[in-house]
């Protein structure tokens, strides 16, 4: 059986708010989430797993109906998703009364329920957000390991009454209602579809997930793709990034359910990538040097990629920064100052003879903790002569 297992896609989110590439990064999300579809057509995937936050927000109902004519174009393929806590099933969600294609198969409910896909022997467990915010432990291994148990009794997705929790601790079971035969020729492959991972979002242990014998676990939220247990429990990772923070390799993942076993592969999607471009600077170099070098280096960058400028080094006392010329420069979303000043301590001595300034640094000078010398010294003196310069702001 293969499949094609994506998460956090965010469709409808801005990054970059403000920027001018923001609105083409708006489009480029769209046109990713496009094109795993036509993947899964091409590779004749059984199965598509998404981990929860399609979209960004609550989805616009003239967004479902795109996202839907893409589904359905793939019929072949079964589609199950899950809503994550950001686009969560609200009271009013378009989520709750949308008729989606029928080869498609949303898990609207609080607690884990299941849908059987017959035609391709595989069971497929999750739950839903209905919060922005749920911190129960909806995966502990002993609720998976009972679910599990109670396999062959799962209860159909479409028949879900989704204004009560499904579950409701002891005995929760036995409420499932049976969707038909099972196959018991063949064995069901079990696969656990959820989103979280984090203390405020559904929290759990991968190792709880694994020892729970479910074939596959695939997982969204975290937006680092992640093999939690390598061919078992996988962190998905955002199909792009969606924001500034989201460094690393973004995409999906595709692999096989075989009796044999799960394989799984990470197919990297290259339409954009933060990376952090750091910038050494020198006490000789001028304002306009600095600019210059700045420039150069964003000139290796490859065409898909967005940079973060960290300056580091030590500059000229005197020297101030071009960074609002950096910011301002193509491609670049953040600056960042990690300079130090290159003070001349014994010019500083002679210049603040007999004040508390030469007194501060002779005594910081004796300190054996180069580390802590150096730290002392530069902030120390910085701070001191900042004070000194609002005071003759204030005299004058």
């Amino acid at each position: 059986m293969r499949f094609i297992h994506i998460a956090d896609v965010h469709l409808g989110v801005s990054p970059d708010a403000g920027m001018p590439w923001s609105e083409k990064r708006g489009k480029d999300i769209w046109n990713s989430f496009h094109m795993v579809l036509e993947e899964a057509r091409r590779q004749q995937a059984d199965l598509l797993l998404i981990a929860g936050d399609l979209f960004h927000r609550q989805p616009l109902k003239r967004e479902l109906k795109e996202v839907a004519a893409g589904f359905a174009a793939i019929p072949d393929t079964e589609i199950v998703l899950i809503a994550g806590n950001h686009d969560y099933l609200h009271p009013k969600s378009y989520y709750r009364s949308f008729e989606w294609p029928e080869n498609v198969h949303f898990i609207g409910t609080r607690d884990l329920s299941a849908v059987s896909l017959e035609r391709i022997h595989t069971t497929v467990w999750g739950c839903s957000f209905w919060n922005q915010e749920d911190t129960r432990a909806v995966y502990h291994r002993d609720i998976l390991q009972k679910v599990l148990q109670n396999a062959n009794t799962v209860k159909n997705h479409r028949e879900a009454e989704y204004d009560v929790p499904f579950m409701r601790g002891t005995g929760a079971f036995e409420r499932f209602a049976d969707s038909g035969q099972v196959d018991h020729r063949r064995r069901n492959f079990q696969i656990l579809l959820g989103h979280g991972g984090d203390d405020r979002h559904h929290p759990f242990r991968a190792n709880d997930i694994a020892e729970a014998g479910f074939d596959y676990a695939a997982f969204g939220h975290i937006h680092k793709v992640a093999q939690l247990i390598p061919g078992k429990v996988v962190m998905a990772g955002s199909l792009e990034p969606t924001d500034c923070n989201d460094f690393g390799p973004h995409g999906f993942w595709m692999g096989e359910l075989t009796e044999r076993g799960t394989s799984v592969s990470f197919y990297p999607i290259k339409k954009c990538e933060y990376i952090q471009q750091e910038i050494n600077v020198t006490p000789e170099l001028s304002a306009y040097a600095v600019s210059e070098l700045v420039r150069q280096e964003l000139q290796s960058r490859k065409p898909y990629q967005i940079s973060h400028v960290i300056l580091r080094g030590y500059r000229d006392a005197e020297t101030e920064l071009p960074l609002d010329e950096i910011a301002e420069m193509e491609r670049v979303v953040r600056v960042v100052d990690e300079t130090e000043p290159d003070y001349q301590f014994d010019l500083l001595k002679q210049k603040y003879d007999g004040t508390l300034l030469q007194k501060y640094i002779e005594v910081m000078e004796q300190c054996p903790n180069l580390e802590l010398r150096k730290k002392a010294l530069y902030y120390g003196v910085q701070a001191m002569l900042d004070t000194a310069e609002e005071g003759r702001e204030r005299i004058g």
